[in-house]
C-alpha cells in the first residue's frame, strides 16, 4: 500500500507518525510538501523523520518519502487534460489524506489532478463542511470518474512546536465515513451499500466494501482457476484502495479511529461545524483565547443567535433528504431529526468546549494574526450556503463571515503599539 498524506501541521504530522508505525516496510508512506525546500528540509536536515510529542516526550517516527507540489490555481478542463498527457507516466495516488486548511484545498489537490483516478481514495480530515462538493464541482465532474471519499471528523487536540514536529496536547478520536458513490457499478445500476451489515449486525464489515484481495488469491492458488465472478472483479478493483485505508485506520488504535455509518459521521460533522462556527469567529474578532467568551452574557446571547440558525437549516436539509429518499422509493424508514442538533444541545456544547480548551487560541484567530486567509467560509459560510437554497435568512452567520472578513484586512495592533488620535 502506498499512502500520501497532503498537509503536514499539527493533525497531518501526528497522522502521518501513527501510520509510518501501524504500516511497516514495504508499505510506503508519502509526505507532500509545500514546495521542494520544505521537502529537501524533512528529508536531509530533519533526518528523515516525525517527532511526535506526548507529556513532554518525543517519540520518533522514521522512513517517509518526499514529495513537493507548487500550489496553483484550479485548471480549466483543457489545462488539465493537458496536464494529464504530460504527466501520464507519473505515479497514480492510491491513498491520499488530506489534513489541510479548506480554503488551501482546491488548488492543492488539483495540482495532483494527473495522478487521481477513480480508485483513488481521498480521506478529508478537516475542519468544517462542503469541501468534497467544492471538489466534484470543480475537478470531479463526472461521476463515473471521481475518485471514493471517505470524510472524517477529529477531535484530538494538537499543535506545531516547530516543522515535522507535532505535540499531542489532548486526546480525542477519528471517525470515518464513507460516502455513498452516485456512480454505481453494481448490477443492473443496483446501488453500492458500504453499510450492508450495519443493519442485520449493527457494526460494520470491510467485505462490505469490497472482497478481501488476499483470500480472492488464495482461492486461485488453491483451485488453478479463477472463482470470482466479473461484478466482484469489478467491486474488487473499483474499491480495493478504499478497502485497504479503512483498514489501515481503524488500525491507529493511539489515534482512537472509527469506521461508522455516514450519516453518524454526518451528524458529527454539522455539529462540530456549528461549535466551531461560534468560538472561531466569535474569538477571533475580540481577539482573545477560547475561555475568555462565556465570562460575558453578550458572548452566549450571539451564540444562541448562530445555534438557531444553525439548528434551523440543518433540519429543513433534513427533511429536504426524507422528502428526496421517500419520491425516489428509498426504504430508508422514519429517521427523527438528532437531538445534538438542536439549539439548547448545540449552545451546551459550545460552551463546554469554550471550557475545556480554555487556554487555547482558535486556528482562525491565528491565521487573522497573521494575515491570511481563514476558513470561515466552509464554516459561517457553508451555513449560510444551505440557508440560502432553503430561503432562510441567515443573518447572524452573514454577520460572522463579514466580520471576521473584515478582520484579517484590518491587523490586529499589539498592546505596544503607540495610538494617536
Amino acid at each position: 500500500m502506498h499512502v500520501h498524506i497532503l498537509g503536514l501541521g499539527p493533525i497531518g504530522t501526528l497522522v502521518a507518525h501513527h501510520i509510518r508505525r501501524t504500516l511497516r516496510p514495504p508499505h510506503i508512506v508519502s509526505l507532500i510538501h509545500k514546495n521542494q525546500e520544505r521537502a529537501d528540509k524533512a528529508e536531509n536536515v530533519l533526518g528523515n523523520r516525525i517527532l511526535a510529542e506526548y507529556s513532554g516526550v518525543a517519540v520518533p517516527s522514521t522512513g517517509f518519502w518526499h514529495e513537493a507540489f507548487i500550489p496553483s490555481h484550479p485548471q480549466t478542463p483543457e489545462q488539465r487534460r493537458e496536464t494529464f498527457r504530460e504527466h501520464r507516466n507519473r505515479a497514480k495516488i492510491q491513498s491520499l489524506i488530506v489534513c489541510l486548511k479548506t480554503h488551501q484545498t482546491l488548488p492543492a489537490v488539483g495540482s495532483l489532478y494527473n495522478r487521481i483516478t477513480p480508485h483513488t481514495t481521498i480521506v478529508l480530515l478537516q475542519n468544517g463542511m462542503g469541501m468534497m462538493e467544492l471538489l466534484n464541482r470543480e475537478l470531479f465532474t463526472k461521476p463515473e470518474y471521481r475518485p471514493n471519499f471517505v470524510l472524517a471528523t477529529n477531535t484530538h487536540g494538537a499543535w506545531s512546536k516547530g516543522y515535522m514536529h507535532s505535540v499531542h496536547a489532548g486526546i480525542g478520536e477519528i471517525n470515518l465515513g464513507i460516502f455513498p458513490p452516485e456512480y454505481n457499478p453494481g448490477k443492473d445500476g443496483e446501488k453500492v451499500d458500504f453499510e450492508r451489515s450495519w443493519e442485520k449486525k449493527n457494526e460494520l464489515s470491510l467485505d462490505d466494501i469490497a472482497p478481501n484481495p488476499n483470500i480472492v488469491q488464495e482461492r486461485v492458488k488453491s483451485s488453478g482457476k479463477e472463482e470470482v465472478n466479473l461484478e466482484a472483479e469489478d467491486r474488487m478493483r473499483r474499491f480495493k484502495s478504499l478497502r485497504a485505508t479503512i483498514e489501515m485506520l481503524t488500525r491507529l488504535k493511539s489515534l482512537n479511529v472509527s469506521w461508522r455509518p455516514m450519516r453518524q459521521v454526518n451528524t458529527l460533522m454539522q455539529r462540530k461545524v456549528a461549535i466551531n462556527s461560534v468560538i472561531n469567529p466569535l474569538t477571533t474578532i475580540m481577539n482573545c483565547p477560547n475561555g475568555a467568551l462565556f465570562h460575558h452574557r453578550e458572548a452566549a446571547q450571539i451564540a444562541m443567535k448562530l445555534c438557531n440558525e444553525a439548528t434551523t437549516v440543518f433540519y429543513q436539509q433534513h427533511r429536504r433528504e426524507m422528502k428526496r429518499a421517500k419520491f425516489h422509493g428509498e426504504n430508508i424508514g422514519y429517521r427523527p431529526f438528532p437531538r445534538e442538533l438542536l439549539a439548547h444541545a448545540l449552545l451546551y456544547e459550545v460552551k463546554r468546549v469554550a471550557r475545556i480548551t480554555g487556554s487555547n487560541y482558535s486556528s482562525m484567530l491565528m491565521d487573522a494574526r497573521k494575515g491570511n486567509d481563514t476558513e470561515i467560509r466552509s464554516m459561517n459560510g457553508y451555513l449560510v450556503g444551505i440557508g440560502d437554497k432553503c430561503g432562510l435568512p441567515m443573518h447572524a452567520n452573514k454577520m460572522m463571515v463579514d466580520l471576521v472578513g473584515l478582520r484579517t484586512r484590518i491587523p490586529l495592533i499589539s498592546s505596544t503599539d503607540s495610538l494617536s488620535l
